[in-house]
């Protein structure tokens, strides 16, 4: 069985191709991300004042929402590819 590391089922001894020359030739850069590089204290204020000014439809984004005690379903739902964007609510 592959071993796998759960992003979006890519294998994690996998090695990307790819020339030096090119990278230093052409001033390349290999970011890392995690989370979106999100800036939560300043991006997720202005992302709640655009959806509460109509600009930003949310709502239209959920696939799912949950209640808390199905939270374990939320999960199990979001490994078997039923949901994308499952909202527990609390």
């Amino acid at each position: 069985m592959e071993e796998r590391d759960g992003l979006a089922g890519a294998r994690r001894d996998t090695l990307p191709r790819l020339s030096l020359l090119g990278l230093a030739q052409w001033e390349k850069q290999i970011v890392g991300c995690i989370f979106g590089s999100v800036n939560s204290r300043a991006d997720i204020p202005r992302l709640l004042g655009l959806y509460r000014d109509g600009l930003l439809d949310l709502d239209q984004m959920v696939t799912r929402t949950y209640p808390l005690q199905d939270i374990n379903q939320g999960y199990q739902d979001l490994r078997d590819g039923r949901n994308i964007r499952g909202v527990l609510l609390m």
